[in-house]
């Protein structure tokens, strides 16, 4: 088994990249819900995906960690060949 630490995998868990966006930001047909992937785009246009953890009446509270961030990685392992 191959173990991989949250710092060598995808990093902690940054607390900055949980962030409160006013509900005024997102599309006006969109109906926010806890859990749904939002796609948003930084200044120089990068594409940034956040989940949604909390709708408050007049923002959402998104997570732009990585899902697994904070998690030690475990991978099974099997060698088949040797060349």
């Amino acid at each position: 088994m191959v173990v991989v630490s949250p710092e060598e995998g995808y990093g902690p868990v940054d607390p900055r990249a949980v962030v409160e966006i006013p509900k005024t930001n997102l599309a006006p047909d969109m109906t926010p819900e806890k859990g749904m992937m939002l796609q948003m785009q930084t200044q120089n246009g990068q594409a940034l995906p956040g989940i949604i953890e909390e709708v408050k009446a007049e923002v959402v509270v998104v997570n732009f960690n990585h899902p697994l961030a904070g998690e030690e990685l475990k991978f099974d392992v099997k060698i088949a060949e040797i060349k």
